[in-house]
């Protein structure tokens, strides 16, 4: 893994992108891809590039060029909380109006500086799985959806109360089965 305070600017590549190879048909015809020899990413601390050997993909094939440089841009990591990120609740088709308490979220992420500091709540969303859940006051888990750049770190509060129709106000909290309650923490689209 990287070291804990570098991220990633765009994926490692290599330079040249490709090499010519040449061999007997019947091996080239399932070669997709060339293989370098591995980088030690634990001491990589800044960009850099790298010389890096070419593993051999069948001794029938030769390449007259024998290691590549591998471009890796580095950035400092930081860690940002974006406050007051709207809560949307996802119902289905027909059901009851559905209101939520409180109605914003606090998402803590992070990621590589540049991009962290022009982020805005806009490509974050904080969602309530309320579904066709039937009248009644339930306490569900926002699923946060952030671009796959970020690490999400976590949401505040983790559960929402999600009033579903018009139950009564002395209505207490159902909570959804177990499998249900963990909030989302990772993952997202860009």
């Amino acid at each position: 893994t990287w070291p804990e305070d570098v991220g990633l600017l765009v994926p490692p590549h290599a330079l040249p992108d490709s090499v010519l190879v040449t061999g007997p048909s019947r091996f080239l015809a399932h070669l997709e891809r060339l293989v370098t020899e591995p980088v030690d990413r634990g001491r990589v601390h800044r960009s850099t590039r790298h010389r890096v050997a070419l593993v051999e993909p069948h001794e029938h094939l030769q390449m007259p060029r024998r290691e590549v440089e591998i471009a890796i841009a580095l950035a400092p990591l930081v860690e940002r909380t974006l406050a007051n990120v709207p809560v949307v609740p996802l119902v289905d088709a027909g059901q009851p109006d559905v209101s939520v308490s409180p109605p914003v979220a606090d998402v803590m992420v992070r990621g590589v500086a540049d991009s962290v500091s022009t982020l805005t709540a806009v490509r974050i969303s904080v969602t309530l799985a309320v579904g066709d859940r039937g009248e009644g006051v339930y306490l569900l888990p926002g699923m946060v959806d952030h671009p796959s750049w970020l690490t999400l770190l976590g949401v505040s509060p983790p559960r929402f109360r999600a009033i579903v129709g018009d139950p009564p106000l002395t209505a207490p909290p159902m909570t959804p089965d177990a499998d249900e309650t963990e909030a989302e923490t990772g993952g997202g689209r860009p």
